[in-house]
């Protein structure tokens, strides 16, 4: 066979897929050994391997996955122990499988006496009975047992490793229903419908004679100009519903199923809790809730890092969990699920939690913060300094923690998506990071409203209410502008000053007050007239320098370009301005 361009993806992202279901079918299996179904379903997924990588001329992908069919042919039919070390050994080979994938067309060489060397292992590892293997093995029986401890350096050098292969999986198919294409075709045909129709109520103007008009015919022309409006007008709107849904079914059409990343996360926590001497249950909810494409790879970024940082920062080790009245065992949940029209996500530990005194000595420390202005910080502000570049409380650094990376890229990632991360954590008790992402990336409500002359929208979503200036009480507090609202007083962000360069004389028209959320305190924005809400596409225009960060998107309204805020960034330009 050709191995064309096309072949090439198709056979690497179903290989993936299926190496996927294999390393999360191992780690089920090595937390409880006598499910024998387990063992068929790898037999016959490693099976379909083979055959593909046959078919396709990869024939040492092919050798190496007829070697793990044998062992797993052996296993469906003998009482044998199944063992971390086993399952150990067949991961090596699986990632194997997955460094060959990613060179195709070259293929990596395998030694001349592989075979004899493959089954001479297998050998080995079922023979290992001694009293040290027994009774690492009985341990837990929800963790993998860590057999030979690594150095600091070599675990680092694993873990990068294993993180960096987990970054670069994409997807780059999409499997799509064939009843989605089949409601897109239908609205294509209502649309047809709807051309006909329009073209009838235009042929009706089209044939009044205007030239003609008297007396005696101006009532019936008025009469047929009228009926021909309000038939228009009706058209008109089903015409926007059908609009509505036809957007929406497109939309959905690159919508993927979150288990297309969650499904890798098995085997990273599993390597990290190994290299760093952890006993770690892990458990997902929601592999199937639906999101953009576009947003999978940003999504993966962020839980990458959460998850390493729940796992290595948050779970103790065993003996500390045990000296707290702890279970041996961590426990680490990745859940996700649909509210309103985004995605929240929560990575959820029950471990050490994290120690504001110290994320407050750090924060004094490095000169972020005085003693003055920590103060007068809430404990949601004061947690927020740990996604600074480079902030860690963790005073020992090893190959992969400690350096204060991960939890900064996690904040930008969010922001770029007008979100922010929420952070629950009890001393002792454990942490819980809740991120909030669009269900569509490119579609969302927003709200539209003016600033002197030009025109700007902030995601609807982000609102909690509006209100109108010539009702509202503004008053200076400490040299600030305060609005009172619900019995408080609260930041007044008056977007022209901050835009534009103008002189605190100058008179700009405002009238409307948006009061939005940032860090669990509220926020005023001044602005002038509101010309509505809009569902609408939103262009991204990722990647701007930081002078324009506070630009989220830009979408068109009746031909002219409209500005989407990013709030956060909004927010934040505006504190630094008043310290």
């Amino acid at each position: 066979m050709i191995l064309t361009e096309e072949i090439k993806q198709i056979f690497s992202q179903e290989a993936r897929n299926i190496l996927g279901s294999i390393n999360n079918l191992l780690l089920e299996l090595e937390s409880n050994s006598d499910q024998k179904e387990v063992v068929v379903e790898i037999k016959r997924k490693i099976h379909t391997l083979k055959g593909s990588s046959r078919m396709i001329g990869m024939n040492n992908i092919s050798k190496v996955a007829h070697q793990i069919e044998n062992v797993f042919e052996f296993l469906e039919t003998k009482d044998q122990k199944i063992t971390s070390s086993f399952i150990n050994f067949i991961l090596q080979w699986l990632d194997w499988i997955q460094d060959t994938i990613e060179k195709i067309p070259e293929e990596t060489v395998l030694e001349e006496n592989f075979e004899e060397m493959f089954q001479k292992k297998i050998e080995e590892i079922f023979k290992e009975t001694s009293e040290n293997q027994t009774r690492e093995e009985n341990v837990s029986d929800n963790i993998p047992v860590v057999l030979q401890k690594e150095s600091p350096q070599k675990a680092g050098q694993h873990i990068e490793k294993k993180i960096e292969e987990v970054q670069k999986k994409k997807v780059d198919y999409l499997s799509i229903k064939f009843d989605k294409i089949k409601t897109l075709l239908d609205l294509s045909n209502i649309f047809t419908n709807y051309i006909g129709r329009f073209r009838y109520l235009l042929k009706k103007l089209q044939d009044i004679d205007f030239e003609n008009i008297n007396k005696n015919t101006l009532a019936s022309l008025i009469e047929i100009v009228e009926k021909v409006r309000d038939e228009f007008s009706y058209e008109l709107h089903f015409y926007e519903l059908y609009t509505k849904q036809f957007q929406d079914h497109v939309s959905s059409l690159i919508l993927v199923p979150l288990g297309t990343i969650f499904n890798n996360y098995p085997r990273l926590v599993r390597d990290i809790a190994v290299s760093t001497q952890k006993e770690v249950s892990f458990t997902m909810e929601g592999e199937m809730v639906e999101v953009d494409k576009q947003l999978i790879e940003h999504i993966n970024n962020v839980l990458i890092h959460l998850l390493r940082n729940s796992v290595d920062h948050g779970i103790e080790s065993p003996e500390e969990r045990v000296k707290l009245g702890k279970s041996r065992t961590g426990n680490v949940m990745l859940k996700a699920y649909p509210h309103m029209d985004r995605i929240i996500i929560e990575v959820k530990d029950d471990g050490k939690g994290i120690d504001l005194e110290k994320v407050k000595e750090k924060a004094l420390r490095n000169g972020i913060v005085s003693q003055e202005e920590i103060n007068g910080l809430t404990d949601e502000e004061i947690m927020q300094f740990i996604f600074r570049p480079g902030f860690s409380t963790r005073e020992d650094v090893n190959d992969f923690s400690g350096r204060g990376v991960g939890l900064d890229v996690v904040a930008d990632t969010m922001k770029k998506f007008n979100s922010e991360v929420v952070v629950h954590s009890e001393k002792y008790k454990g942490t819980t990071f809740s991120l909030s992402f669009p269900l569509n990336a490119s579609v969302m409500s927003v709200t539209i409203f003016q600033i002197r002359e030009d025109i700007f929208a902030i995601p609807s979503l982000n609102i909690e209410k509006v209100l109108l200036l010539s009702e509202s009480k503004i008053a200076m507090i400490e040299g600030e502008e305060m609005l009172e609202y619900e019995h408080k007083w609260i930041p007044v962000v008056d977007l022209a000053r901050l835009f534009y360069d103008i002189s605190s004389q100058e008179d700009i028209h405002k009238e409307n007050i948006i009061i939005i959320s940032h860090h669990n305190r509220d926020y005023a924005l001044l602005v002038g007239r509101i010309i509505g809400e809009n569902r609408a596409v939103i262009k991204s225009v990722f990647g701007m320098n930081n002078k324009l960060a506070i630009v989220a998107g830009v979408l068109t309204l009746s031909s002219r370009d409209v500005i989407v805020l990013n709030l956060f960034e909004l927010i934040e330009k505006y504190r630094d301005r008043q310290s």
